[in-house]
């Protein structure tokens, strides 16, 4: 007779435990993806409908657009702390002189990180504090331009697309 024995895996109650904790995280991670999807369609379809406002009555939210001032052959955006460390952010936009030229955003926070995009035009729009990149024409009329903009957002780790075709 050998004194070999099968480990007890279906009831052992550490093991099921261990189990039932991993499928609760998985569970939750899953959920979390889900809500961070929701809101980013939320943001997606806010973001449209600032634009069709702004193109069809020539307002927008009130702060939804984000000045910027001619600077040392570039744009630079005043006033914007992304990383809300309470110190203003070096944010700068560069473009090419033709109509089909690159645009480059170089963000450089008071910490000595930095952040760059290179897209076709674009222009910063604001929603509820958060900065966001919006690239495509925007001398079009607004059902010309329907499903070929995209939408970054700019956080202080980094500049990620959310939307893809608006």
């Amino acid at each position: 007779m050998s004194n070999v024995r099968p480990a007890p895996v279906l009831h052992d109650p550490v093991l099921q435990t261990v189990r039932i904790i991993s499928h609760a995280i998985a569970a939750s991670f899953m959920f979390t993806l889900t809500v961070n999807a929701d809101q980013q369609s939320k943001v997606c379809n806010d973001i449209r409908k600032s634009l069709i406002q702004r193109q069809h009555d020539g307002h927008e939210p009130k702060d939804f657009y984000i000045e910027y001032r001619e600077q040392d052959g570039g744009d630079s955006y005043q006033g914007l702390d992304i990383d809300d460390d309470k110190i203003t952010d070096s944010v700068v936009r560069s473009c090419g002189s033709g109509a089909d030229s690159l645009c480059s955003l170089f963000i450089n926070f008071s910490t000595g990180e930095q952040l760059e995009l290179e897209e076709k035009h674009f222009f910063l729009a604001r929603v509820k504090s958060h900065i966001y990149v919006i690239v495509g024409e925007t001398s079009e009329k607004e059902k010309d331009k329907r499903g070929k903009r995209r939408v970054y957002q700019i956080t202080k780790q980094a500049i990620k697309l959310i939307c893809s075709h608006i």
